[in-house]
């Protein structure tokens, strides 16, 4: 079993905040529920968080999403000097007298805009070292009711 954990969040924005935070703006829990399909939604984001020893650095890192009706949408790779700079900054690092056991890339994937033609699953998958690990899922389907503007359900009792 592998040492890296991969973690992966979509949203509508990832959102560069003051003081290096960053902030994730609307949050799916798994699925997207849309008022139509076809629907084009003016982004997609995914922050992808790869996780490996501090000891066993990432030395090759790729990202791809894909979908099942769209294929391969787009990849990027990390250019292995910026991943061993991350190491090293991360290395020197020293908090209250404890060193670092683990440290994370995260990686930002933005698709605008993004196409919905049917219903279908986009799907992260990160290659890291030539290991390849399921990133995580996001199910884009029409929903059951229609969505008002303000987010309330049309009809939405039985």
């Amino acid at each position: 079993m592998s040492d890296v954990a991969v973690f992966c969040q979509y949203c509508d924005d990832i959102r560069l905040e003051v003081g290096n935070k960053v902030s994730l703006m609307g949050l799916y829990a798994g699925e997207a529920l849309l008022p139509q399909i076809p629907a084009v939604l003016p982004k997609l984001c995914a922050l992808v968080a790869c996780k490996a020893p501090i000891d066993k650095p990432f030395r090759s890192l790729a990202v791809a999403a894909s979908s099942r009706a769209r294929g391969i949408i787009g990849t990027t790779e990390i250019p292995a000097g910026q991943l061993e700079s991350i190491h090293e900054a991360i290395s020197a690092r020293n908090v209250l007298g404890e060193s670092w056991r683990f440290y994370v890339v995260n990686v930002q994937l933005v698709m605008s805009p993004f196409p919905v033609d049917e219903e279908d699953i986009l799907s992260i998958t990160v290659t890291a070292d030539g290991e390849t690990i399921d990133g995580g899922r996001l199910a884009l389907r029409r929903a059951a009711h229609p969505v008002r503007e303000d987010g309330g359900v049309e009809n939405a009792q039985p």
